[in-house]
């Protein structure tokens, strides 16, 4: 997140002195680039629906700038979206972790060429195919 620099104000007679501390601001860069690629877009596309130069939106979607919200209004109506929609984080994928014999697994194909590894795996799936019919109906 990008942090405003703290500054404080005079307190007014009779108050205690305490520092106003501004408020982080989010980062919505990669919310604006992944709803931006994901409806097939351009930066300059997007740039001229919302009315900003495309350097600006480069440096929106880098976290490098926060808009003003008057920008984040445009972008959301750029995009089809919802101004919320900006500020929501996105999914975190979830990673599975590794079991043991997958472990196994890449330890033995790590090696190996891609070729290598295409004919391995037409090796395992015909083994489990050829299993399953000795197996029978389950």
């Amino acid at each position: 997140m990008i942090c405003l620099p703290r500054h404080s104000v005079t307190p007014a007679p009779g108050r205690l002195s305490r520092p106003v501390t501004a408020k982080p601001t989010p980062k919505i860069g990669g919310t604006v680039q992944r709803l931006r690629l994901a409806a097939g877009l351009t930066q300059q596309h997007v740039a001229e629906l919302a009315a900003i130069a495309p350097e600006t939106l480069s440096r929106i979607e880098r976290n490098r700038i926060a808009p003003s919200l008057d920008v984040v209004g445009r972008l959301a109506a750029a995009l089809r979206v919802k101004t919320s929609d900006l500020f929501a984080e996105s999914p975190k994928p979830k990673v599975r972790a590794l079991r043991p014999s997958d472990r196994a697994w890449l330890a033995l194909v790590r090696d190996l060429d891609d070729a290598e590894v295409d004919d391995m795996v037409r090796a395992v799936r015909l083994m489990l195919r050829v299993g399953r019919r000795r197996l029978g109906p389950r």
